[in-house]
């Protein structure tokens, strides 16, 4: 879950970064961090008992 935070939140703070770091390792570091997002969600759920 703490994953789940840490890379949601540099998919908030990377757009920010445009001047510092150059537009290809941008994309990159994007992309890396929102799949990583995606798949530390997914996994924190199954973790989770949803009470049903």
């Amino acid at each position: 879950m703490i994953l789940a935070a840490l890379l949601s939140g540099a998919e908030v703070a990377l757009p920010f970064m445009g001047e510092v770091i150059e537009p290809g390792r941008l994309a990159l570091l994007s992309a890396l961090s929102t799949s990583g997002a995606f798949v530390a969600r997914i996994l924190a759920q199954k973790g989770k008992d949803n009470g049903t």
